[in-house]
Protein backbone atom coordinates (compact mmCIF):
# COMPACT_ATOMS: atom_id res chain seq x y z
CA UNK A 1 0.00 0.00 0.00
CA UNK A 2 1.21 3.50 -0.74
CA UNK A 3 0.72 6.37 1.62
CA UNK A 4 -0.02 10.03 1.82
CA UNK A 5 3.46 10.97 0.58
CA UNK A 6 2.91 9.22 -2.78
CA UNK A 7 -0.57 10.72 -3.11
CA UNK A 8 0.84 14.22 -2.47
CA UNK A 9 3.52 13.58 -5.09
CA UNK A 10 0.87 12.50 -7.63
CA UNK A 11 -1.22 15.60 -6.83
CA UNK A 12 1.81 17.84 -7.42
CA UNK A 13 2.84 16.11 -10.66
CA UNK A 14 -0.64 15.88 -12.20
CA UNK A 15 -2.33 19.09 -10.99
CA UNK A 16 -1.61 20.96 -14.26
CA UNK A 17 -3.13 18.12 -16.31
CA UNK A 18 -6.20 17.96 -14.06
CA UNK A 19 -6.68 21.74 -14.23
CA UNK A 20 -6.44 21.62 -18.05
CA UNK A 21 -9.34 19.16 -17.94
CA UNK A 22 -11.32 21.63 -15.80
CA UNK A 23 -10.61 20.61 -12.19
CA UNK A 24 -11.34 23.43 -9.76
CA UNK A 25 -10.32 21.54 -6.59
CA UNK A 26 -7.58 18.92 -6.18
CA UNK A 27 -6.82 17.23 -2.86
CA UNK A 28 -5.53 14.00 -1.37
CA UNK A 29 -7.90 11.88 0.64
CA UNK A 30 -7.83 8.66 2.65
CA UNK A 31 -10.25 6.22 0.99
CA UNK A 32 -11.38 2.67 1.61
CA UNK A 33 -10.87 0.05 -1.11
CA UNK A 34 -12.49 -3.17 0.01
CA UNK A 35 -11.27 -3.63 3.57
CA UNK A 36 -8.04 -1.61 3.01
CA UNK A 37 -7.42 2.08 3.44
CA UNK A 38 -5.20 4.01 1.03
CA UNK A 39 -4.65 7.56 -0.14
CA UNK A 40 -6.02 8.84 -3.44
CA UNK A 41 -6.00 12.07 -5.41
CA UNK A 42 -9.49 13.56 -5.57
CA UNK A 43 -10.36 16.14 -8.22
CA UNK A 44 -13.62 18.07 -8.48
CA UNK A 45 -15.03 19.22 -11.82
CA UNK A 46 -18.06 21.30 -12.80
CA UNK A 47 -18.65 18.96 -15.76
CA UNK A 48 -17.70 15.29 -16.15
CA UNK A 49 -14.18 15.19 -17.67
CA UNK A 50 -13.28 12.87 -20.53
CA UNK A 51 -10.06 10.96 -21.03
CA UNK A 52 -8.70 10.87 -17.49
CA UNK A 53 -7.05 7.70 -16.14
CA UNK A 54 -8.38 5.90 -13.07
CA UNK A 55 -4.94 6.09 -11.44
CA UNK A 56 -1.88 8.33 -11.57
CA UNK A 57 1.61 6.81 -11.89
CA UNK A 58 4.44 8.28 -9.85
CA UNK A 59 8.00 7.17 -9.16
CA UNK A 60 9.44 7.12 -5.70
CA UNK A 61 13.05 6.05 -5.95
CA UNK A 62 13.10 3.05 -8.27
CA UNK A 63 9.54 2.05 -7.49
CA UNK A 64 6.58 3.14 -9.61
CA UNK A 65 3.25 3.25 -7.81
CA UNK A 66 -0.26 3.92 -9.02
CA UNK A 67 -2.28 6.33 -6.92
CA UNK A 68 -6.05 6.09 -7.44
CA UNK A 69 -7.74 9.14 -8.99
CA UNK A 70 -11.25 9.88 -7.72
CA UNK A 71 -13.33 12.27 -9.82
CA UNK A 72 -16.22 14.21 -8.29
CA UNK A 73 -18.70 16.47 -9.96
CA UNK A 74 -19.45 19.66 -8.06
CA UNK A 75 -20.31 23.28 -8.70
CA UNK A 76 -17.59 25.79 -9.40
CA UNK A 77 -17.05 27.98 -6.32
CA UNK A 78 -18.26 31.56 -6.59
CA UNK A 79 -17.28 34.73 -4.80
CA UNK A 80 -20.01 36.29 -2.76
Amino acid sequence: MHGEEEADLAREQYSDLLRKHGAHAITTKLIRVGNRKQYAVEAEFAEEPLGLPSSLKVKKGRTEVEVPLRVRKGPMPTLE
